[in-house]
């Protein structure tokens, strides 16, 4: 291991181990929400608060980043992200689950800068990015591969408490991080409303996989037949296969995107991607999730890079690249959360393919007349 990839590894690890419950949480929530006291109502809104909280805190952490140092904001963060969890297992009323899920949403935002940032500083920032997202998951497929188990003795209260206790070790690693050299410039709060035609790819991509997809998949396979339990069982293991392939996907193409490019790689697994969700709508249902998962992992790795390609300010490009990603990750989550209780699902997803599809089709025909956010 080299001397520059030692902050990429642990500040991955620090995020990987402060989403233990966020990861769970995607799963079981919508399955099990009257049993965790919450109304079907606002299942979808609770799974997105986190993302549109997002929009606000990526541009806001740029500056705390860049004020009080990287090191001091990734500690704090992972200490609050572990509170979070907590709460996920002590939560008593809404208004709890609210300010948990907002808590979450400005960890994740700073955590997420913060892996980010140290990923690029590597000389192979396609496979330091790659190698980052593969460990950002580790700690989440652990969640959803004995979140289950531990539901068979323990109440679902119980499981995330043993998470936030789980997720401890996340504040530890922080204070072993190296500490950034501030920029001389100072950091200036602007974003255009406007997407890029690259980060409209990353909006309408999120929309459709990190947020309609991941609430509905339940959904999907929901039957007469079949236990909450079994469900909730079904769901996990997609949602942790998505986190399994960012695991060793995503470092294999960080290192063909550093020889071929990393926005060739990135709307090659894009393009990819529609096609392997036109299969879900025909019915293919698992083997699209699958392929959709996968490539996904792909394209949402190197996209921070191809953001920041040619950008003077690159804490700026990261920012307004990563809240396009949430903006339609959370509008997704509030979509799907509102198609919980319509019969067929797949027509929506269609839909949104087929607006990915054309925005893919724009950056292709324009991206040499456009700027990159």
């Amino acid at each position: 291991m080299t001397d520059d990839l030692k902050p990429t590894i642990v500040s991955a690890l620090v995020l990987a181990l402060a989403s233990f419950g966020d990861a769970f949480l995607y799963p079981v929530l919508p399955v099990n929400a009257l049993q965790m006291g919450v109304p079907v109502v606002w299942v979808g809104f609770l799974l997105s608060v986190n993302r549109f909280i997002r929009l606000a805190a990526n541009q806001a952490f740029g500056w705390l980043f860049n004020t009080f140092g990287y090191k001091k904001i990734t500690i704090g963060a992972a200490t609050f992200a572990t509170l979070s969890t907590f709460c996920y297992g002590i939560a008593g009323s809404l208004f709890i689950w609210i300010v948990a899920r907002v808590a979450w949403g400005l960890c994740y935002s700073s955590l997420r800068i913060s892996c980010i940032s140290y990923s690029l500083e590597g000389k192979q920032q396609g496979f330091s990015l790659g190698l980052s997202r593969g460990l950002q998951e580790t700690g989440p497929i652990l969640a959803l591969i004995f979140g289950p188990l531990l539901m068979q003795f323990f109440s679902i209260q119980i499981t995330f408490i043993l998470f936030s206790i789980l997720s401890i070790p996340a504040i530890i690693l922080a204070f072993y991080l190296p500490e950034r050299p501030k920029s001389v410039d100072p950091y200036k709060f602007s974003f255009n409303p406007v997407p890029s035609s690259f980060n409209l790819i990353v909006f309408l991509s999120a929309l459709v996989v990190e947020g309609m997809l991941i609430v509905l998949i339940g959904r999907l396979f929901t039957t007469g037949a079949i236990s909450f339990l079994e469900l909730t069982a079904i769901t996990a293991f997609y949602v942790g296969y998505r986190r399994f392939s960012n695991v060793f996907i995503s470092p294999v193409a960080g290192k063909i995107a550093d020889k071929l490019g990393i926005e060739k790689v990135f709307l090659t697994a894009v393009l990819l991607t529609v096609i392997s969700l036109c299969l879900i709508t025909l019915g293919f249902t698992e083997v699209g999730l699958l392929t959709t998962f996968t490539l996904q992992s792909i394209s949402s790795a190197l996209a921070p890079g191809g953001a920041t390609v040619n950008q003077e300010n690159r804490l700026k490009a990261i920012a307004a690249n990563t809240t396009w990603r949430d903006l339609g990750s959370a509008s997704g989550a509030l979509v799907g959360g509102a198609l919980l209780k319509v019969d067929s699902v797949s027509i929506f997803i269609f839909a949104g393919t087929v607006v990915l599809f054309f925005a893919f089709s724009l950056h292709v025909i324009t991206k040499n007349n456009l700027k990159t956010f």
